[in-house]
């Protein structure tokens, strides 16, 4: 874990009551999960909610894709085409990964998470750029 990591922000969002079973259901483990980073904040609402909803979407498509016959189907007029649930998957899957950087919870992303501010008072303006430089501090 990185030691500069940002201090815990605002607590966490409540979450939208409209939210689907799914969606609500990632909201308390991402959200939870963010916290325990204290990396979460209540202006991080509208993302979380994209988030949780683009979630939701991935889990409904990877049910209906268990259901369907497979990455191809076959039209009523013996054409092969790909399940249009593939899209749906990949797109929602792409999604997420992006949220989850922005979020910093991937371990790429984890790493690159820290404090503006974080360096200790020893250091001096050259050694704060030099950390810039190398995208360790903000």
């Amino acid at each position: 874990m990185n030691t500069a990591e940002p201090a815990s922000l605002e607590g966490i969002p409540p979450a939208p009551p409209d939210l689907s079973e799914v969606a609500r259901a990632e909201w308390v483990r991402v959200t939870t999960e963010l916290a325990e980073m204290r990396l979460i904040g209540r202006e991080m609402r509208i993302p979380l909610v994209a988030y949780c909803e683009t979630y939701a979407i991935l889990h409904q498509a990877r049910e209906e894709m268990a259901k369907s016959p497979g990455l191809l189907i076959t039209t009523d007029k013996g054409n092969i085409l790909q399940n249009p649930l593939v899209p749906i998957l990949r797109g929602a899957a792409m999604a997420l990964l992006k949220f989850s950087a922005e979020f910093g919870i991937t371990p790429s992303a984890r790493t690159r998470v820290t404090a503006i501010g974080s360096a200790t008072d020893e250091d001096d303006e050259f050694d704060q750029l030099r950390l810039r430089i190398a995208g360790k501090v903000g």
